[in-house]
């Protein structure tokens, strides 16, 4: 198994282990012959495809899209990893009956080749990069110290990795311009754009569009259901019995919150990021939502 090892410029000595399948970066638990194999998947006309960078809000967005698909306001009584493209072998994802929301954080050129043949509808999640890398850093911490007590990495440095793509699912920046090409190379397939941040301010607006995008004759009334049981505290307790836990503790739901990140960044990093931002996403149709220059 080709696993690796990327340490911070700035610390040799402190390592973090990745796995490297045809190049690209993975958790280094996960199986290669697995991961090797998602192009080969086969999949099934109703399947729903929901994508995105890590921390972007898949599981809430798996929540959601499962209860508007089944018609059911019910916590989904397993993991969202029990779909995910990245974890989920071809006779795991067939024991489940459609419709089927299948998850990745892989980029659009990495999915199954079946997506195009069978124009699969893709709800694609985008967040603030300095909220989605914070979060993943903290959830990332959280595992790593379950199996090793020595690993400290510091933001900063763990930054440095992540933004150039030597850590796990690679740069947010490279998801992003993935995706974008997408659009532009592919403008027929079926792809809804879902921002964190709109999510969070105006749910039902949002929930209401993910329902028309996928085709679903649900009302208002279903649809604020769907907005009561899908508020973080609650859908968090909800799946607490089916969270993955590391050394005791569930790691994927957090906190739930818009600009987070300003608690953890300090001024330098801040300027640093935003910096890095700017020269990343110049020829971005994207570049405005996050920039600080177009906020400020």
């Amino acid at each position: 198994m080709p696993i690796i090892t990327v340490s911070p410029s700035a610390d040799p000595t402190n390592e973090h282990k990745i796995l490297e399948v045809n190049g690209r970066p993975y958790p280094y638990v996960f199986d290669e012959d697995l991961v090797s194999n998602i192009p080969n998947l086969k999949l099934r006309d109703d399947d729903v495809m929901l994508c995105g960078y890590m921390r972007s809000g898949t599981h809430w967005n798996f929540e959601i899209i499962s209860m508007l698909l089944n018609g059911i306001v019910e916590t989904i009584p397993h993991r969202k990893e029990s779909l995910h493209l990245e974890q989920a072998s071809q006779d795991k994802l067939d024991h489940f009956p459609s419709p089927r929301v299948l998850s990745s954080h892989l980029l659009f050129e990495n999915l199954p080749r079946e997506i195009l043949d069978r124009k699969t509808k893709i709800v694609y999640l985008i967040r603030d990069p300095r909220d989605a890398l914070s979060s993943w850093y903290t959830c990332i911490k959280k595992i790593n110290l379950s199996y090793n007590e020595q690993w400290n990495i510091t933001l900063p440095d763990w930054l440095e990795l992540s933004t150039s793509g030597k850590l796990e699912w690679g740069s947010w920046f490279e998801n992003i311009a993935s995706w974008e090409r997408a659009l532009q190379e592919h403008p027929d397939h079926p792809i809804l754009l879902v921002f964190y941040e709109e999510l969070m301010q105006e749910p039902l607006k949002e929930i209401t569009r993910i329902k028309d995008f996928l085709g679903l004759p649900r009302d208002e009334h279903f649809c604020k259901r769907v907005v009561e049981k899908t508020k973080f505290e609650k859908m968090k307790n909800d799946k607490e019995k089916y969270t993955e836990r590391f050394a005791g503790n569930a790691v994927h739901y957090h906190k739930a919150v818009i600009g987070n990140w300003r608690t953890m960044f300090t001024v330098a990093l801040s300027e640093w990021f935003d910096d890095l931002y700017e020269e990343q996403m110049a020829e971005s149709i994207f570049r405005k939502r996050y920039s600080h220059s177009e906020m400020s």
